[in-house]
């Protein structure tokens, strides 16, 4: 079942296993999914008191709705601390549209187009080996 998105069936089904007070496990099991799937989706949806099936496929078509809002957009607060000088466009989540060799559109984000976050230093913690 990787890769195939749950669909109104799989969600009912959830939902008739919640109000019969099964367990998220036996639900995943017989939904051939793993256990965390099924705890994300009911989570999403509200919880084991408000999960409803075909609520939640609506939910979940909102969700996959193309194209997004951006973030900069619909978040004043977000936009008013965006640091400046990383630009609100390429940078804010914003497809690359520059043209390739063959005059092809490419549409994914290139690294150096992405804001350079700080991030804390790695050092490896983890025991040796044999130990």
């Amino acid at each position: 079942m990787a890769g195939v998105r749950l669909g109104v069936e799989g969600r009912e089904d959830i939902g008739l296993a919640i109000a019969r007070d099964e367990s998220l496990a036996e639900v995943a099991r017989r939904l051939g999914r793993p256990t965390s799937t099924v705890a994300r989706e009911v989570a999403r949806s509200g919880g084991r008191v408000v999960y409803a099936g075909r609520r939640a496929q609506r939910g979940a078509d909102e969700r996959a709705r193309r194209p997004k809002i951006r973030k900069l957009v619909a978040d004043a607060a977000l936009a008013a601390v965006w640091p400046p000088g990383w630009g609100r466009g390429e940078a804010a989540g914003e497809p690359s549209r520059r043209r390739g060799d063959a005059g092809e559109r490419r549409d994914h984000l290139l690294r150096e187009e992405l804001p350079r976050m700080p991030t804390a230093p790695h050092t490896n913690a983890s025991p040796a080996l044999g130990s």
